[in-house]
């Protein structure tokens, strides 16, 4: 039992020391758009998800059954487009504050 949580641990280990080098060469990138697409992104998605949450508390203030019905049709597509980004944009800032912690970046 102990060696497979030591394996697990190693395969994490390796997964977030790709991760922390792919982050490292995006930005000393030469490409502005390289350097910049997470940020970008994560202030896409924080609209989005604004827009959304607008969106569902104008739609019970007034009671539009209609729009009510129309976000429900679509719950399995905004689960997973907030899924997806979420799970990026945690990757990201836990990344950066292990590299801020550990004075790398």
């Amino acid at each position: 039992m102990w060696a497979v949580e030591i394996e697990r641990r190693e395969d994490w280990a390796d997964m977030l020391a790709d991760v922390n080098a792919t982050m490292r060469s995006e930005q000393t990138a030469s490409s502005l758009l390289q350097r910049i697409w997470r940020p970008i992104f994560g202030l896409c998605y924080a609209v989005a998800f604004i827009a959304l949450a607008l969106t569902l508390v104008r739609t019970l203030w007034h009671g539009d059954t209609a729009a009510i019905n129309a976000l429900a049709g679509i719950s399995g597509f905004l689960i997973a487009f907030y899924g997806m980004g979420t799970s990026v944009l945690g990757v990201y800032v836990w990344q950066r504050s292990s590299e801020k912690r550990a004075g790398i970046a």
